[in-house]
């Protein structure tokens, strides 16, 4: 972002994707994200009832990792990566806590979730419902600069997550060594 020496105006450059490559990784990214035959819920659901049928020694154990992946999985649904590492350092006195005004907005503008569905049904997947929100968001390019990076940092930010289940699926059903 450049501002002029005058301090009033701003020239923005954005430098993301292409729009087909953001399409692409959204229509991907989508398949895990929803409930849809290869995407978290159905294979998170698949994998716990298999855990919770074995009576080995380390059956609870296995319970207990689904589980955490699960509760992971669902928190970066509602709060950024940065949200949570600055909510865990602030905890562990590293950072200082945010302020309640902080707390309703930082860094986020919008929960993940919120985020991810206005990026698919709005212009990358669908054009739906979230259209009109998005070109509000196009007529100030620090805005939409600011919400499409918002929207790739929560889909990145799962993304990881997804493809570490997928590892751990992987090895449980010994296609990972």
């Amino acid at each position: 972002m450049e501002i002029s020496d005058d301090g009033q105006s701003e020239q923005v450059t954005a430098n993301f994707p292409p729009a087909d490559a953001l399409s692409g990784f959204s229509v991907l990214f989508r398949q895990y994200y929803a409930n849809e035959a290869a995407g978290f819920q159905v294979v998170s659901k698949i994998m716990k009832k298999l855990a919770n049928n074995e009576t080995d020694a380390r059956a609870q154990a296995r319970v207990d990792e689904l589980k955490k992946w699960s509760r992971a999985i669902g928190r970066l649904r509602q709060f950024s990566v940065e949200r949570l590492v600055h909510e865990k350092l602030a905890a562990e006195a590293v950072f200082p806590p945010l302020t309640s005004e902080e707390a309703a907005t930082y860094p986020d503008l919008e929960i993940p979730q919120q985020a991810i569905s206005a990026y698919f049904y709005g212009e990358h997947i669908h054009w739906g419902d979230k259209s009109v929100l998005l070109e509000q968001r196009a007529e100030d390019s620090f805005d939409e600069a600011t919400y499409l990076l918002g929207y790739l940092k929560a889909a990145t930010g799962l993304a990881h997550m997804y493809l570490g289940y997928a590892v751990l699926v992987g090895t449980a059903i010994g296609l990972s060594t």
